[in-house]
């Protein structure tokens, strides 16, 4: 019984360095708030949409194997953050990011440091990254990506993979990006389950609330002329 329980005991551990192993590529994080250092892991996740919010998500896997997770948004016009309520019925964290990782999630590569391989009927063609960026315009989000624990820091950043890939297969030349394809995967997987429709919903009021501010400021300014 005890060699059947210590064998059990070694596979779960087995398991968990799988779940959160990845290679360091940083020193440093983009982030402001510091890690948490009593955490097993920590994932965070930020869409820039260069407009009137961003979205950040983050994930922590504590040391009694549970997890926990922050919803965000925040206001580009000046700062203002919004934390969003948990999701009901209860997310199965666990079961997403299994998902994650058996699809490589962890092994995403920076789109920087990318081969960018498009594939067009048949056809294999090697793209610099520098002509690559040039085909999508500027209201591409970002985004940025970060796995952290006592073994260090690693940071992807995409061009949303998600947007890109749609307008690859709506593209005349039938495009493939293999890396594109899979970094699109795994972030609408973590879009669809933590509900990315209730970041706006959770931004409109507040921002209806500083447009009609402005808009009184810009009356009582007229009346005073």
């Amino acid at each position: 019984m005890k060699i059947q329980l210590l064998t059990l005991l070694l596979f779960l551990s087995f398991l968990a360095k799988a779940q959160f192993s990845f290679e360091p590529n940083t020193d440093s994080s983009y982030f402001e708030t510091a890690y948490d250092t009593t955490a097993l892991f920590q994932y965070k996740f930020l869409e820039a949409n260069g407009q009137l919010y961003s979205t950040y998500l983050e994930l922590t896997y504590k040391s009694d194997s549970t997890w926990t997770y922050k919803r965000v948004v925040i206001s580009l016009i000046d700062d203002h953050r919004i934390e969003l309520p948990p999701i009901e019925p209860a997310i199965n964290i666990d079961r997403l990011w299994n998902g994650l990782v058996e699809v490589g999630f962890l092994k995403l590569i920076p789109e920087r440091e990318q081969t960018i391989i498009i594939g067009n009927k048949g056809k294999v063609v090697d793209v610099p990254f520098e002509t690559y960026e040039q085909m999508w315009n500027a209201n591409v989000p970002l985004f940025i990506s970060e796995f952290a624990s006592k073994n260090g820091i690693r940071r992807i950043t995409h061009l949303s993979p998600i947007n890109i890939n749609e307008k690859l297969q709506q593209s005349e030349k039938n495009w493939f990006i293999p890396e594109v394809y899979r970094a699109s995967f795994c972030y609408s997987m973590i879009k669809d389950t933590f509900q990315y429709s209730d970041y706006k919903e959770a931004f409109m009021p507040y921002f209806l609330e500083l447009k009609n501010e402005k808009s009184e400021k810009q009356s009582k300014r007229k009346k005073r002329r």
